[in-house]
């Protein structure tokens, strides 16, 4: 065998061992793509969760809690870590039926801003339903019938209230055949958009590239020989606050803590890169590291050095508090929040840069990895 050969054959083979540590994943935007189209507003979260379970058919260590939440487990020799992701999204349940055959909406969870509902009138809506998803569109009264006091606050009485969802039903009983029942959870239509150089956009895109970058994590996870003791968590109801939590800290959360024995957890989630605060943060420039790793957090210092030793490009944030990070934090539990940037974050026209999300899963994979070494 000639030397060039047996060079070749064993750069094949390192390439090969190295596989899930060096960022040759084989994540693509369809793993986004079909997590997308799946429903999952707050308290809705059944298909999605029926969707992950799915992913793992002959594996025995995957479980629900009674919200819905998924975890994924697998033992191993390092000490345990969880890494968790929300997978609902922000949506609306069927209020009302009128006579007329109009739906009014009503909210399961407070929306991120004053602005949320002004999105949608006028875009298409979906009713999901045992028979299947319903279409229709949102509207409000038209500006020309309206009182004169209305007519010049029209923003002040831009509210959800004086929404009408049109299903295209003549009367009350139409709507029922439809299958529209009270309660009925209600989404935007699902579209999403190929932007230029790998950037994504849809509603809640970067929360359903959370949830499918879980699950390759999961299959790698399942690859591998022993990353040490693992749970992955997809979680229920992480938009909906605690009754009684301090600080406030999401319903999904907050049970999932009780159901994790783990000291170490990442969690993982999506972080607005506009009008919050001066950071400097971008989409396309690497995934977000909450807080500094300067202190007592040994998981954000390997964090740190993990994306620096392995020439991940990573970017810092300051303090950022979201209802599934504090249930994590504080106490005995050492905890760090990995997000991906996104621009206009939680609204129809949300843009991911994929190339953040696939260095994502280079840097959680790699930091499995580390562990096994301390």
């Amino acid at each position: 065998m000639s030397v060039n050969r047996a060079f070749f054959i064993i750069s094949i083979i390192i390439s090969i061992c190295y596989l899930p540590f060096y960022g040759f994943s084989d994540m693509t935007e369809e793993d986004v793509e079909e997590l997308f189209f799946i429903p999952s507003p707050t308290g809705y979260e059944d298909l999605m969760s029926e969707k992950i379970i799915q992913k793992f058919p002959d594996y025995e260590s995957v479980s629900n809690d009674l919200l819905g939440s998924v975890y994924f487990s697998r033992d191993g020799n390092s000490p345990h870590i969880s890494i968790i992701c929300g997978m609902d999204e922000l949506g609306y349940i069927v209020g009302g039926i009128d006579s007329q055959g109009t739906i009014t909406l009503d909210r399961v969870v407070q929306s991120p801003y004053p602005s949320f509902d002004s999105f949608f009138p006028g875009h298409s809506m979906e009713v999901w339903t045992e028979k299947g998803p319903v279409k229709g569109v949102l509207a409000v009264p038209s500006l020309h019938i309206f009182p004169r006091r209305e007519r010049e606050n029209f923003a002040e009485y831009f509210t959800l209230e004086k929404m009408r969802l049109d299903v295209g039903a003549s009367g009350r009983e139409q709507v029922l055949e439809k299958g529209i029942q009270n309660c009925a959870p209600v989404t935007p239509e699902k579209k999403i958009g190929y932007l230029q150089d790998g950037k994504m956009a849809g509603y809640f895109i970067g929360q359903k590239a959370c949830a499918a970058l879980l699950v390759k994590i999961a299959e790698k996870v399942l690859a591998e020989e022993d990353l040490g003791k693992v749970t992955i968590g997809w979680l229920a109801q992480t938009r909906m606050v605690s009754r009684g939590s301090s600080p406030r800290a999401c319903a999904g959360g907050v049970r999932a803590g009780k159901y994790l024995d783990s000291f170490e957890n990442i969690v993982i989630g999506v972080f607005p890169t506009d009008g919050l605060r001066n950071e400097d943060i971008h989409i396309g420039k690497g995934p977000v590291l909450i807080g500094k790793w300067e202190g007592a957090s040994k998981l954000k210092k390997l964090i740190s050095e993990t994306a620096e030793s392995r020439n991940i490009k990573i970017q810092t944030a300051g303090k950022y508090e979201t209802l599934l990070l504090n249930a994590f934090s504080g106490g005995k539990k050492d905890s760090a929040g990995l997000f991906i940037p996104a621009k206009f974050a939680f609204s129809p026209s949300e843009v991911i840069d994929f190339k953040d999300v696939k260095a994502l899963e280079k840097l959680v994979v790699s930091v499995l990895s580390e562990r096994r070494k301390r």
